[in-house]
């Protein structure tokens, strides 16, 4: 496909040929081959008692947020438990779920500065758009976006946060405030376990997705840049798979470009989600407050189901989103 004009060319000099053979790692499983106990990392009592010392100093004297480093403190044991939490998102399963901070007894700040300390322990915490915004609100939101259903009650089917940007998020990481008085069901595949299935069940719809999309860049990337980015739903670094994965992102980016989406383009995107549904690829679980979710971004996609709020902070759905990227500067675009 010739390289459009009108967007963010991210196809130059990436264009590897895609693996002809099955994945055969950690991140190639099926619902029934996981449970739990894989991907809970729990802070045991030694890392609790660093994390309760760390509050109580900053109830002390406090800093800055953005000054704190977890150099500052004494987290041996916390670190240790952050780096079996990125393994296993890493080199793992692809995911991990840090098991939990007491928010009962902190304040929002102290919840906040102790996430900020604990996933810098993993990698480095980057802007999540061009304004130089670090932690991010998941909550409903008044204001309403055709481009962003994250900040609605509604269904978000499988994605890949920030998939038009040049140097995505290694990590995408969630603290769960609270959660909603109904629903919410959060899901998460490896793009292995799909490539694999597709493979074996849809070789052309796959071809496909190594070939190049129009990506809506919904309006978060640096001024004056274009709206739409031009590049693989999936693509292959010789290694690792890389997912921009998205049927909102995708079929809007044509939208905003001025283009039709190809019937096989199509049809390439909505067959994934059908191997997804029909072969169980997927992990579920709900977040309890306390918890951190981290999962590997560029390697999987993420879903969540609709929910509904309650009358009461404590029933509405809250998350607090933070961005880890192992290279680059932590700019927006790396």
């Amino acid at each position: 496909m010739p390289s459009p004009q009108n967007a963010l060319d991210l196809t130059i000099g990436q264009q590897v040929p895609r693996p002809q053979q099955p994945f055969k790692n950690a991140k190639a499983w099926a619902r029934t081959d996981i449970s739990p106990a894989d991907w809970t990392v729990t802070l045991e009592a030694p890392a609790r008692r660093e994390i309760d010392a760390v509050v109580k100093s900053l109830r002390q004297q406090n800093l800055p947020l953005y000054m704190l480093k977890p150099e500052q403190f004494e987290l041996t044991a916390t670190a240790k438990h952050m780096k079996e939490a990125r393994l296993r998102a890493y080199d793992g399963i692809g995911f991990s779920v840090v098991d939990r901070l007491p928010l009962d007894e902190w304040t929002l700040d102290e919840a906040t500065a102790m996430q900020w300390l604990l996933l810098s322990l993993v990698s480095q915490p980057v802007a999540q758009q061009a304004d130089g915004q670090i932690f991010r609100d998941i909550k409903e939101t008044l204001v309403r976006s055709q481009y962003n259903q994250g900040l609605t009650q509604e269904r978000l089917t499988f994605h890949t946060d920030n998939s038009g940007n040049r140097n995505l998020p290694n990590f995408s990481t969630l603290m769960c405030l609270h959660k909603a008085e109904e629903g919410g069901m959060s899901e998460y595949c490896t793009i292995y376990s799909l490539y694999n299935a597709m493979l074996k069940e849809a070789p052309e719809q796959l071809d496909r997705l190594f070939q190049p999309y129009y990506h809506n860049r919904q309006d978060i990337q640096i001024p004056g840049e274009p709206d739409v980015s031009w590049a693989p739903a999936i693509g292959y670094d010789g290694e690792r798979l890389l997912s921009r994965f998205s049927l909102n992102k995708i079929p809007s980016g044509y939208q905003r470009a001025g283009a039709e989406l190809d019937n096989l383009g199509r049809d390439a995107l909505e067959t994934a989600l059908a191997v997804i549904r029909q072969r169980d690829l997927s992990a579920k679980y709900m977040l309890e407050r306390g918890q951190i979710l981290i999962f590997n971004n560029r390697e999987g996609l993420h879903h969540r189901e609709g929910f509904k709020n309650g009358d009461t902070v404590e029933t509405q759905r809250h998350l607090l989103r933070v961005w880890l990227r192992d290279e680059g500067r932590p700019f927006f675009d790396g």
